[in-house]
C-alpha cells in the first residue's frame, strides 16, 4: 500500500512540472487529418502551446510472426492426432510404446518458429500557427527474437508533459520496457526513458530492479552522451521519473 501510494505521488509530482492544460482524448478525437497504422492506440493526449496544437499518441503492434519463424516451421511437421502406437508390450512389468504410425513426428523442431515481434509506435503531431499538420517526430522501438509466451514490449507511462525551460514550447518524456522472459527465471527487463525537446530526442537505458531471493538484480542506468548537455534541472527530472518505474513487478 505504501509503494503504491508513493508511486501515486510521484506520478502527481510529475504532472505538476506542465504548464499546459493537456487533456487525455479517446481515438475518435484525434484530429481527422492524421492517418495511423493499424495498431492499437495505447493512450493519446493533446494540448496547445506556443507551437500549436499537438497530439502525441501511443501505438502498439499485435505480435507479429516473422519470415524467419514461418520459414522454420517448414523444417518441422507436428505429430497429427490420427497417428497411433502399435505393437506396444510389457517388459518387466513396464508398457513400452512401440512404432508409432499413421501420423507425422517432430523432425527437426526450432525455437524460432515460435518467434514474433512486437512494436511501439509514439508519435508527435503538430499543427502550427498556419494551421499545416505535420509530424514533428516518431519513436519507434521493438522487441524481436524472442518466443511470443515470454515476449514483452510495454510502455510503463503515458506521455508526460512538461516545460522545464519555460519557453512556451512543451518537452514530452515517456518510459518504455522490452524484455524477453520466462516462467522460469525472472530477469530485469529493459527500460527506456525517452525525451523530446522539439524534434530532437534523448535516451536513458537501462535494466529495471528485480529481487530475486534476497539479491536486487538490474539497477544499471545508461544516459545517451546528449544528456549531459541538458541542464541540470532536466538531468534531476530524467531520474525521478527514472525511480519511479525502476522497480519491475
Amino acid at each position: 500500500m505504501r509503494t503504491k501510494l508513493l508511486m501515486l505521488l510521484s506520478i502527481v509530482s510529475l504532472s505538476a512540472f506542465s504548464q499546459f492544460n493537456v487533456k487525455e482524448i479517446d481515438s475518435t478525437q484525434i484530429h481527422k487529418g492524421i492517418k495511423l497504422k493499424k495498431n492499437k492506440v495505447v493512450s493519446s493526449i493533446m494540448w496547445f502551446d506556443k507551437a500549436g496544437e499537438n497530439y502525441v499518441i501511443q501505438t502498439e503492434t499485435p505480435l507479429i510472426e516473422t519470415k524467419s519463424s514461418i520459414e522454420a516451421k517448414k523444417n518441422y511437421e507436428l505429430v497429427k492426432t490420427d497417428g497411433k502406437f502399435v505393437n506396444s508390450k510389457k517388459v518387466d512389468g513396464k508398457m513400452v510404446r512401440g512404432e508409432y504410425v499413421g501420423g507425422k513426428t517432430d523432425t527437426i523442431w526450432s525455437a524460432e518458429s515460435e518467434y514474433r515481434i512486437k512494436g511501439l509506435f509514439t508519435y508527435h503531431y503538430l499543427i502550427d500557427k498556419t494551421d499545416t499538420l505535420r509530424l514533428l517526430w516518431k519513436n519507434i522501438d521493438q522487441m524481436s527474437q524472442c518466443s511470443y509466451k515470454y515476449l514483452k514490449a510495454d510502455y510503463l507511462s503515458k506521455p508526460i508533459v512538461t516545460d522545464l525551460d519555460k519557453d512556451g514550447k512543451a518537452e514530452v518524456w515517456f518510459a518504455y520496457e522490452l524484455g524477453c522472459t520466462d516462467n522460469k527465471a525472472e530477469s530485469p527487463m529493459v527500460m527506456k526513458l525517452a525525451l523530446y525537446i522539439g524534434k530532437k530526442a534523448y535516451m536513458i537505458s537501462g535494466r529495471r530492479v528485480v529481487q530475486n531471493g534476497e539479491k536486487q538484480e538490474g539497477g544499471e542506468i545508461i544516459p545517451d552522451k546528449s544528456f549531459d548537455e541538458l541542464p541540470q534541472e532536466f538531468r534531476d527530472y530524467a531520474l525521478q521519473i527514472w525511480n519511479t518505474y525502476k522497480f519491475q513487478k
